[in-house]
């Protein structure tokens, strides 16, 4: 390399340094202070996830204390403290003070609670329809029509209760002398290899005192 090759090279060099110093005089500060803002919100989100995690654990651990409680009117008690400590209580926690309210005579107050959990849109289909099955077992005054008309909204394939909604289904029109209409939904759960060997054991019980036809049941074409 000749002299005057390495002297550019050198002075392009310098320049570069030069331009370089320059930007950091200038843009420094503010290239500091965005690593700096960076760093302290990933540190801030991290600390909002653990906090959110706490307050999860602690909300789960005190429903837990609250379900233990053996006295119904102690358990009600404690769980109208935890909804009230809320400003928007959880489903389960929704769906436990209603059973609570149950267990502690207030049938009243808890199909009123069940109404308004079934029927929120916000919540997850599982707690809905688990409300609903509970609403079926207090509301006495439903009639058999709505009864049926609700557990046909449960029964769709993605239902998360569906084999129970078609178990509850039957019991109903079987109640009424439609037969048919039970033994077919029987049918379905006996044959659904999801269904739980006590549902599969209540609907057999079922389907037996309904008349069907235990021989095309246990041996299908």
């Amino acid at each position: 390399m000749s002299q005057s090759d390495s002297f550019v090279e050198e002075v392009t060099e310098e320049l570069r340094r030069d331009r370089l110093f320059a930007f950091f005089r200038r843009w420094g500060p503010y290239v500091i202070a965005v690593l700096v803002l960076i760093v302290a919100f990933s540190a801030w989100n991290e600390y909002r996830k653990a906090r959110a995690l706490a307050e999860r654990e602690a909300r789960g651990d005190a429903l837990r204390a609250a379900l233990a409680i053996e006295d119904p009117a102690a358990r009600l008690s404690a769980l109208d403290k935890l909804v009230a400590a809320e400003d928007s209580p959880s489903a389960v926690l929704r769906l436990a003070r209603a059973v609570g309210m149950a267990a502690a005579g207030d049938t009243d107050g808890a199909v009123a609670a069940l109404k308004a959990l079934a029927g929120d849109d916000a919540v997850d289909v599982v707690y809905r329809d688990a409300a609903k099955l509970r609403l079926l077992a207090l509301d006495a005054a439903m009639s058999a029509k709505d009864r049926i008309a609700m557990l046909d909204g449960m029964i769709g394939p993605d239902a998360p209760y569906r084999l129970l909604a078609l178990e509850a289904r039957a019991v109903i029109v079987l109640g009424q002398g439609e037969k048919d209409k039970a033994i077919a939904d029987l049918r379905t759960i006996l044959t659904d290899p999801a269904a739980a060997p006590s549902l599969q054991a209540r609907a057999f019980e079922l389907f037996r005192a309904a008349g069907g036809d235990l021989a095309a049941l246990l041996n299908p074409e």
